[in-house]
């Protein structure tokens, strides 16, 4: 994508999740690295998901704060595992705490990342989208260099997603400054 500083593709599940202390039904996002920096995460323990996590079949996570203390109390949970369905994920981070804007609107919603956890991409779509429609991509988030050209660079992605789509209507742009327009 020209003018992007950051892409990253994401896949939402809610999906149940157990550890020491509970279970608990979460948001699991397969997400790739960049998610980090399109959204300006930051980790409170540990480390955030790696490329290598990506290369490899590694099956490892980063649980949300309030999710981490949900499922383990005041243990630290680094190193430790968790039962997502009927796989086990090593933890290898937790995010640090965040606040939801309430002025959020729309499809662009702040998802509640405090009870979220995050995993490599692949071990939820696999290692390419497939034509399942339970294992697609559900959003691509782009993160670009130039704010004042977000319009234009959002035209560009909807040409070309409309190309690989063979023109269907399977998709919708949504650019946030006409979300901004709209309050």
């Amino acid at each position: 994508v020209p003018l992007a500083a950051a892409v990253t593709p994401v896949a939402e599940r809610f999906t149940g999740v157990s550890g020491p202390s509970g279970r608990r039904t979460a948001l699991l996002l397969g997400i790739v690295p960049e998610y980090r920096d399109v959204l300006g995460l930051d980790v409170s323990r540990g480390r955030f998901l790696a490329t290598t996590d990506l290369r490899r079949p590694t099956q490892v996570c980063v649980l949300g704060g309030l999710l981490s203390r949900a499922l383990f109390g005041f243990r630290d949970p680094l190193g430790e595992s968790v039962r997502i369905e009927s796989g086990w994920y090593r933890v290898v981070g937790v995010l640090a705490d965040r606040t939801a804007d309430p002025r959020a609107v729309g499809p662009l919603t702040a998802r509640d990342l405090n009870q979220a956890i995050l995993v490599p991409l692949s071990a939820v779509v696999g290692w390419a989208p497939s034509l399942d429609s339970d294992r697609n991509v559900d959003e691509i988030w782009i993160r670009v260099r130039e704010a004042e050209r977000i319009v234009e660079i959002g035209r560009v992605v909807e040409h070309t997603l409309r190309r690989l789509h063979r023109e269907a209507e399977g998709f919708e742009v949504i650019v946030p400054r006409d979300l901004l327009n709209q309050r």
